[in-house]
């Protein structure tokens, strides 16, 4: 059976270590990282964090999550500041588009960020070389913030001050609406027209100021009728009084219109003009938070950096399954260099599982540059590749009973496994007669002890034991 297994069809391997992640909760702490996202960009970034590739990876990404912990130490109070993600704004002025108020106040929202990081970490004092350096590709963007604080409001606006014309526009428009309310607000008080109304109120119909006439009145008010309240008792008529003034008024507001469209093209042609710098300070922001992130982690899980090594030294001291809510019971495991397999004995319910699950966990936290919740001083090999058979992957779907599925998935992981290999085997052998799972386990953990990385198999077979 090992010696032909190499006849055995290939899986999809990246489907097999969604499996193994899956099967080990790892998707529960890339949820949890990516709470921490101040914006959407590092949120997705955080929400596809993986293993590295490589152990000098790993290092500088765990050394960059220590600095992090170290800010956040030194200034607990720093904030990404009003990030928000540009992308779509960005894309849409490089193809000659204009931005919305709302887009608008976004890239101003960017800009500020922009210049209060870069602030912050050109004063900021202690040893944070990954941080600092990734603050330095962030670029200021005075011209474009000044732009938009000149021509937006506190309530996402457009300014009178936006243009010397628009300012002119309003300042009429302002006029007009004056002269018009004192001319029906003197109407509505007149005893010789107030008992026309239905109310004594001025409002807009259409853009244009009216009062409500009752129905049988309409012949006593001429004018123009804009609407009928949903009963029909009450018109709301534009007197003629007042109608020229409205006409000026709605010329005015096409006038309004036309020049704020052309303030928002200005201000989009500036944006498109800085578009490559906006976009590069945008990924910087968003690796600075992707950062931070970490850090905030490592803080709420009580985490500690881990060494990193490839020499196949694995020693956590007091390490606690991040997802158990309440008192936690931490784990020491160790495993020198030499030794390849280890397994694992103990009544039910004694933690066996979660110690493997723990272990594993660990480890892929450690290789995406996560601390782990385990005490200071703690090691760990660099796995290239994680596998599992923990739990029961019964399927009557596909005809599977627990055992044959099991071998199943066994199958696939020797087929698989190398000297980098990381390999969890939970209750080996079971699901079958014990004698036979016995003898089927021995045989299998003596090939992984020859062709693979490291093994940590548990078992309740008192034969698997005195092998």
């Amino acid at each position: 059976y090992l010696k032909y297994k190499k006849d055995i069809p290939m899986k999809n391997k990246k489907n097999n270590m969604e499996k193994y992640r899956e099967k080990l909760e790892y998707p529960k702490i890339i949820a949890r990282l990516a709470e921490y996202a101040s914006f959407a960009v590092s949120r997705e970034q955080l929400e596809q964090l993986e293993p590295l590739p490589t152990l000098q990876q790993a290092k500088e990404a765990m050394a960059a999550t220590t600095e992090g912990v170290e800010l956040l130490r030194l200034y607990p109070t720093y904030s990404l500041g009003p990030c928000r993600d540009i992308r779509d704004s960005l894309r849409r002025v490089e193809l000659g588009g204009t931005l919305s108020v709302e887009q608008l106040v976004a890239v101003a929202d960017l800009c500020r960020a922009a210049r209060l990081n870069k602030d912050f970490f050109s004063h900021v004092k202690g040893h944070f070389p990954q941080l600092t350096e990734l603050a330095k590709g962030i670029s200021l963007f005075k011209t474009i913030e000044n732009a938009l604080d000149k021509a937006l409001t506190a309530d996402a606006q457009i300014a009178d001050a936006a243009s010397d014309r628009l300012y002119g526009i309003r300042r009429r428009i302002r006029t007009y609406e004056r002269q018009i309310q004192e001319h029906l607000e003197n109407f509505i008080r007149n005893p010789n027209t107030s008992k026309f109304l239905q109310e004594p109120i001025v409002t807009q119909r259409a853009g244009r100021f009216v009062v409500p006439v009752r129905q049988e009145c309409r012949s006593s008010v001429a004018g123009l009728v804009h609407d009928v309240s949903s009963s029909g008792a009450t018109l709301f008529v534009e007197p003629l009084a007042v109608m020229q003034a409205n006409n000026e008024l709605a010329r005015l507001h096409a006038e309004e219109e036309d020049e704020i469209a052309a303030i928002l093209r200005a201000l989009s042609m500036l944006i498109a003009s800085n578009a490559e710098e906006l976009n590069y300070s945008l990924n910087c922001l968003a690796r600075l938070d992707f950062i931070m992130a970490k850090a905030r982690l490592s803080q709420d899980m009580q985490a500690a950096a881990c060494q990193l090594n490839d020499n196949g030294l694995i020693n956590l001291k007091q390490a606690r399954h991040p997802l158990i809510k309440g008192q936690v019971v931490p784990i020491d495991l160790r495993l020198e260099p030499r030794l390849k397999v280890m397994v694992i004995t103990g009544p039910n319910t004694g933690g066996k599982t979660v110690t493997l699950k723990t272990f594993c966990l660990m480890t892929m936290m450690e290789e995406s540059c996560l601390h782990i919740p385990a005490e200071p001083g703690s090691s760990l090999n660099f796995f290239r590749q994680v596998f599992a058979d923990i739990g029961d992957e019964q399927s009557i779907e596909q005809s599977l009973s627990t055992f044959s599925a099991h071998m199943s998935n066994i199958v696939n992981i020797l087929q698989n496994a190398a000297d980098d290999s990381l390999i969890l085997l939970d209750e080996l052998g079971s699901g079958t007669d014990p004698t036979e799972g016995a003898a089927l386990a021995m045989s299998i953990l003596e090939y992984l002890h020859r062709c693979s990385g490291k093994t940590l198999a548990t078992t309740h077979y008192s034969e698997l034991k005195s092998f």
